[in-house]
Formats: structure tokens, C-alpha cells, sequence
């Protein structure tokens, strides 16, 4: 089976043991038969723009992922072009926001992946394989198991930028925030 391959600097989160539940037609008859497979979970960030008025969102802008390591999405967002486009500033009813979400991403190691990322330093890129869709957990749902595949897990999600703070609360706000998710969510080096 061919599997998409994944290249990034973000960090591992952890590594868990997943059972995985194939269906398959041996001798004409129907059979589940459930395998393992170590699943690799990278910590990775992205971060939104939301249009907001009135504190609902009116209109959800682009979202922009981890490029060059993580929280590096937070670095993407370019807020004041469409701040000088809708003129909003900090007393406009209008307001810009950007939220970053740190996430658990499911992702699969072979022996060439291994030993590809095995002579690389922490802030190489490392090559990964995408989780097929088609490896599904069963889960028990009114009565009937029911085939779910790996998702993305949100861990934290926050706003990191506000059209209504100043230049030194957002610069504030970034920092606290990268301070917080470095202490608690990347794994030390041991």
C-alpha cells in the first residue's frame, strides 16, 4: 500500500499503539480482523483568521499551518492589509482576530522513515507517512460499531491577535502564548 509522505520540523507529541479494525472476504465469507500499527502523534499549530461583529464570527478567513516548524503558523496571518482593506482599527465595531490551535496530528513511521530521521538534529525537516483513512477504529455507536479513522486532536486553542489590542498587548499575547504551549505541550529532551 502507498502512503503519502509528510515533511516537517514539528515536534513528536507522543507514540501510541493503535488497533485498527480491516474488513476483508476470505473464502466468500465476511471477517473483521483487527491489526496494530504505532501511531507517531506530531505536535503541530494553525492558526485562523475570524471576521467578527458583535463577538460572533461573520466570516471565517484563511487559515495558515506550521511551514517552517511549530507555532510557525502564527507567523502567517497578514492582518493589517485586511484591517486597511475593511478600515478597522482598534474602536472599529468590526474586529480581526487570529486563533492559533496547537494539534495532536496522527502520522505513521516506516523502517525508511526511521532511518531517514534517525541522523537528524531537532530542527531538520523529518519525513513522515500520512495515516491512510482507510486504517479505522470501531467504535460502539447506538448499537452498531462503526468505522472512524484517525483525527487531528485540538489540545489548546486561543486567540493570539486582536485588531483591538495594541502593538505591544499583541506582541505580549504571542509570547505568553508560545512561553505557555513550549512549557507544557513540547516534549524535553531528555
Amino acid at each position: 500500500m502507498s502512503m503519502t509522505e509528510l515533511t516537517t520540523r514539528c515536534p513528536i507529541a507522543k507514540v501510541t499503539n493503535e488497533t485498527f479494525v480491516e474488513r476483508v472476504v476470505v473464502g466468500g465469507e465476511r471477517r473483521r480482523e483487527e491489526f496494530q500499527r504505532e501511531i507517531t502523534w506530531l505536535l503541530k499549530s494553525e492558526s485562523q483568521i475570524y471576521y467578527m461583529h458583535g463577538g460572533k464570527v461573520i466570516k471565517e478567513g484563511t487559515t495558515y499551518i506550521d511551514s517552517t516548524g511549530f507555532l510557525s503558523s502564527m507567523n502567517g496571518p497578514r492582518t493589517r492589509g485586511a484591517c486597511e482593506v475593511f478600515k478597522i482599527d482598534r474602536e472599529s465595531s468590526l474586529e480581526l482576530i487570529v486563533m492559533t490551535r496547537v494539534i495532536h496530528a496522527p502520522v505513521r513511521e516506516s523502517d525508511d522513515t526511521k532511518a531517514y530521521n534517525a541522523g537528524l538534529s531537532v530542527n531538520d525537516f523529518k519525513k513522515y507517512l500520512i495515516v491512510p483513512h482507510t486504517w479505522c477504529r470501531e467504535e460502539l455507536i447506538n448499537d452498531h460499531w462503526t468505522p472512524l479513522s484517525l483525527q487531528d486532536e485540538i489540545v489548546h486553542e486561543e486567540m493570539t491577535w486582536s485588531s483591538k489590542w495594541t502593538d505591544a498587548e499583541s506582541i505580549a499575547h504571542r509570547a505568553a502564548f508560545r512561553a505557555r504551549c513550549e512549557q507544557r505541550l513540547v516534549p524535553q529532551a531528555v
